[in-house]
Order: C-alpha cells, then structure tokens, then sequence
C-alpha cells in the first residue's frame, strides 16, 4: 500500500512539475514579447545563469521564524527550472543531513523556477520539528541524476541565523562525488 501512495505522490509531484515549467515558459515568451518595448538592459539587469556544478545550484535556506518546537523554513530554489524538494520534516543528525542518510520523515514539494518561500503567498515556508537532541535540518533535490543536498544546523531563534552546508551525492548510491 506504501508503494502505491508514494507512486501517486510522485505522479502528483510530476504533474506539479510540468504545470511550474509551463507557466515559466509562459512568463518567459511575455517578457520575450514585451523586450522590444523596452531600451537596450544595462549589464546588471541582465540574468545570470545558472551552470550544472556551480554552487548556485543548491537550495538556500534561512530561518523565517520559530513557533514553539517548529522552525520555519525559508528556501530559495535559483535554478531556472522548478525542483521536487524533499526534506525531513523533523530535525535530524548533521552526519545523516549532509549524507541523507537514516532519514525517516522525508516529505516533498515542488518549489518553482527561481521562486523563495513566503510567509505572504505562494509557496509557504517549510515546517521543521525539534526531535530530541538532534541539531541539523535537511533539504535536497535529484537532478541529472545527482543529489543536491543542503544541511542546515546550529539554528537560533533569537538572531534567526543558520549554518548552512552543501553535498553532492550520486542520486542511485547515495556516494559522494
């Protein structure tokens, strides 16, 4: 029964995926339409692109706000292409965040094209809970067949800081490359 519910999620998560991806093209052939209209873009106002590799790649994280034994996730997907995060939704070990290992309470959500979470619309911050002792939280996404993880830990509540570190994982073994 498991199998069936998590192969429904990810249908679900892929046709999120393709709806993301067809209003980003949308929004792009507007802009592209309405280029014209506007005087030549000085060098800051052109985009910078995001290359396979490059640190850009990985999730961004920053703590929106803590409510009892919940912390609020702030995540910043900069790819231009829309990603199926998955994250555990209760604090973990920093060992088994970085390598996204012995995580029982992985969740996923699609996070769009260059989008942010908000508190106001959107895409609504993602929900952590304190777990015992554990310190770290964990976030990532599979793209080309590697895995992009991003392990936040000493969290505070006052200063709203995290420290924030990035792996690379091959997607099938789970190696570091």
């Amino acid at each position: 029964m498991k199998t069936k519910q998590s192969s429904i999620k990810n249908v679900i998560a892929l046709f999120c995926v393709l709806i993301l991806t067809a209003f980003s093209l949308i929004n792009s052939v507007t802009c592209y339409a309405r280029a014209e209209e506007v005087e030549k873009p000085s060098e800051e106002m052109i985009p910078e692109y995001v290359f396979p590799g490059s640190e850009e790649e990985f999730l961004q994280l920053a703590i929106a706000k803590k409510q009892g034994n919940v912390w609020f996730i702030r995540v910043r997907n900069l790819n231009n292409f829309p990603v199926i995060v998955e994250y555990n939704t209760q604090m973990c070990w920093s060992f088994d965040a970085e390598n996204w290992t012995n995580l029982n309470h992985v969740e996923t959500r699609v996070l769009g094209a260059n989008a942010e979470t908000t508190d106001d619309y959107g895409y609504p911050h993602f929900a952590v809970q304190e777990y015992m002792l554990s310190t770290s939280v964990a976030f990532s996404f599979v793209y080309n067949g590697k895995r992009y993880v991003t392990m936040g830990r000493d969290l505070d509540d006052v200063t709203l800081r995290i420290s924030t570190r990035n792996s690379l994982l091959d997607a099938e073994t789970g190696k570091s490359i």
